[in-house]
């Protein structure tokens, strides 16, 4: 029983030794820690979230907050063709107070235009105007 626990204890003093050699790194650049189990794929790639965040930020937030009119064409694998125009424009919303007095207010949008057009040529468009939240 002795040796057992003997063993345990020196395991778990090599482990932890060995991790935690170095103060200060995180575990992808600990040399130690890669002795034992080498890893790359801390270095050569992003996490999955951070690729989906980017990917979001390139194709959704970016041409929705641009300030410039923008086109981009894809065509898909089944001979569809979608094009999005993206562009700058102003909104007048309208609220109604509790006493009945109508408030206007002129804010900055952009309007997507999403013009989808089959292999058969059947063609659909699309229009969204998203505001902006703040100016």
């Amino acid at each position: 029983m002795k040796s057992l626990t003997l063993i345990t204890v020196a395991t778990c003093a090599l482990i932890l030794g060995g991790c935690a050699n170095q103060e200060g790194v995180t575990p992808s650049q600990n040399k130690s820690l890669h002795a034992i189990s080498p890893s790359t794929t801390a270095t050569s790639e992003g996490g999955a979230m951070q690729r989906s965040l980017d990917v979001w930020l390139k194709e959704e937030w970016n041409p929705i907050m641009a300030i410039q009119a923008t086109n981009s064409t894809t065509k898909q694998s089944d001979g569809t063709v979608v094009t999005t125009k993206t562009e700058p424009t102003t909104i007048t919303i309208k609220t109604e107070t509790a006493e009945g007095k109508v408030i206007e207010k002129t804010t900055k949008a952009t309007q997507i235009t999403t013009t989808t057009q089959s292999a058969s040529g059947k063609v659909e468009s699309k229009t969204e105007i998203i505001p902006f939240m703040r100016e």
